[in-house]
């Protein structure tokens, strides 16, 4: 019994002891947001249609914590307009909005007053709705769509310290769906391109 409960204890300790390594100051908090380029691509057919890219926003926050030198670790939570023009039939523009958790790496390839990174990560998306308009009528498609959809991205981003403890971050990045979001399938895939401006703050 003493055995059992020693174990416990000792399990208890070690990962107190490894969490108190993961000093608080090094971490860094922060904000983005920023203009979201995206379309979709139907590979249904006999060739594959990609859409005319539609303009949206974005918004999220950010946390970063150094796991060596120059590489980074980050999690972003992101509300993201979505969306693409469909001027192949009815010329009507569908509108898509998700929320997204992303777990980035980060890496430093250039170190001195402007820090510059590569990133590269995924984003888990969740879809809080989907629509359409077609001649000014709103038409609900959030029943046609799976609400998960997984996608990789990757891109730069450049860092410059402004404040004291403040950092001024400016970055481009591409995605692309990897899941059929679409529940009739017809090989429908999200791709995007952002371009963001924030800010990250050290504790």
């Amino acid at each position: 019994m003493l055995t059992k409960y020693s174990t416990k204890i000792i399990s208890l300790l070690f990962v107190l002891v490894f969490a108190s390594t993961i000093s608080i100051a090094q971490i860094k908090i922060g904000l983005n947001g920023g203009a979201n380029f995206s379309t979709f691509t139907i590979s249904g057919g006999t060739a594959n249609i990609t859409l005319k890219r539609k303009f949206g926003f974005s918004i999220g926050a950010i946390a970063e914590y150094p796991l060596l030198k120059n590489l980074s670790v980050r999690l972003n939570i992101e509300y993201e307009q979505r969306g693409a023009q469909n001027t192949i039939e009815n010329d009507n523009t569908l509108y898509f909005n998700y929320v997204e958790l992303s777990p980035y790496l980060t890496y430093n390839v250039i170190n001195s007053e402007i820090i510059a990174k590569i990133i590269v990560g995924l984003s888990f998306g969740h879809l809080l709705n989907a629509k359409t308009n077609r001649r000014g009528i709103d038409i609900n498609l959030k029943d046609y769509f799976l609400l998960f959809n997984i996608a990789p991205n990757f891109g730069l981003e450049i860092e410059k310290t402004i404040l004291k403890k403040t950092s001024l971050i400016i970055n481009g990045t591409y995605s692309f769906g990897l899941k059929d979001i679409s529940k009739i399938g017809n090989g429908q895939k999200t791709s995007d391109f952002n371009l963001k401006i924030g800010f990250l703050y050290d504790l």
